[in-house]
């Protein structure tokens, strides 16, 4: 009986471990930030628009996890669209190459109606959960409507838990040791109905 007993406490417990042992999950999240109106942008030197994206609050942990990639996506219109109906929105697009991680980044960016110079420093992304951009018309004038920081880091502390405003990505080792549970639990039944025969 006791053999039984044992038998039967040892798959489950191997499978608790390595569960327990199972990869880091990589969890992607876009951090949105919305000034609430428009922001006007022209070259009078005088404007200039600043905002902090931070995605801490989105379960990110310096001290443990690592930034993999981030895109920046910032939301640009007319001046002269004044109209809700007319206002044509043009994304800016910065995808972070994985050099770009550690120093500070001046960018141009043209849109159809005015330039702008982005400053970043990505190296603040990496190591406290932060990137704070800076916008500044270089020709032209605009509005600044919005920005969304889309960024995906290895979550070592996180399994099975979605952050909010984030998704948790499966690891393919997790459904491996679900399906290695499920076809032990199924063959000790199969073995079970074998010998009551």
């Amino acid at each position: 009986m006791m053999q039984k007993i044992v038998k039967g406490l040892f798959v489950p417990l191997i499978l608790a471990a390595l569960a327990q042992s199972a990869p880091a999950a990589l969890v992607s999240v876009d951090d949105v930030y919305d000034p609430g109106n428009d922001v006007f942008l022209d070259t009078s030197g005088a404007s200039t628009v600043r905002w902090t994206h931070d995605i801490r609050d989105d379960g990110f942990n310096p001290t443990t996890d690592t930034v993999l990639s981030a895109s920046l996506f910032i939301g640009l219109r007319d001046d002269n669209d004044n109209q809700p109906s007319d206002r044509r929105l043009e994304v800016a697009t910065i995808i972070f190459e994985e050099n770009w991680f550690g120093r500070p980044l001046f960018l141009n960016l043209a849109t159809s109606y005015g330039q702008t110079t982005v400053a970043v420093n990505v190296n603040y992304l990496q190591n406290d959960g932060m990137l704070t951009v800076r916008l500044h018309a270089t020709w032209g004038d605009f509005y600044f409507v919005d920005s969304t920081l889309r960024a995906t880091w290895n979550a070592p502390n996180v399994v099975g838990i979605s952050p909010p405003g984030g998704t948790t990505v499966p690891e393919p080792g997790t459904a491996l040791l679900l399906g290695i549970g499920l076809a032990t639990i199924g063959l000790g039944a199969a073995r079970k109905k074998m010998r009551l025969r």
